[in-house]
């Protein structure tokens, strides 16, 4: 899947996409359908403090509405655009040596 697909998908299914300056991505999320995808696709839960469970946290103003913040950066992708890039990001392409 190409990271244009990929972030299309995250979007139809009402996932929130952000990209962070040290060109990585991650997805917020209440879709249990959603997170279950992304981590079998390589997306890894962010786990900080005060997470339960899967690494869910509970949403102060939803209540008992639990959601998941997904790193994806790092999820394989195909084609020359990367997930920063295809999430919005507005650095250059980092020059890879061979």
């Amino acid at each position: 899947m190409t990271a244009e697909a990929l972030v299309e998908r995250i979007k139809a299914r009402g996932g929130r996409i952000y990209t962070m300056p040290s060109r990585m991505v991650f997805v917020l999320t209440q879709d249990v359908e959603l997170r279950d995808g992304l981590i079998s696709l390589g997306g890894r839960y962010h786990s900080g403090v005060g997470l339960a469970g899967s690494a869910g946290y509970k949403r102060a103003r939803e209540g008992d509405a639990l959601e998941w913040d997904i790193w994806i950066h790092q999820i394989p992708v195909e084609g020359d655009t990367s997930i920063y890039t295809a999430a919005g990001g507005k650095l250059p392409p980092l020059e890879i040596e061979a």
